[in-house]
């Protein structure tokens, strides 16, 4: 669960990537917010399969 902390360290964040991206071409930049998004989803529904995965683990056919 994302608490007040973790907002403020997700603020910070959103501030830095900002200010960087301020430095690039709009291309590039978009290009990285594309990536930071992609690894955004791609680490969520990895948590988000821990968080339903069986107490004996999954089988070899993800089930």
């Amino acid at each position: 669960m994302i608490d007040a902390d973790d907002m403020q360290d997700i603020s910070a964040v959103a501030d830095r990537v900002e200010s960087l991206l301020s430095w690039l071409d709009e291309e590039t930049s978009a290009k990285v917010v594309s990536y930071i998004q992609q690894e955004i989803t791609y680490r969520a529904a990895i948590e988000q399969a821990r968080c339903v995965e069986p107490p004996g683990g999954w089988d070899p056919l993800g089930r």
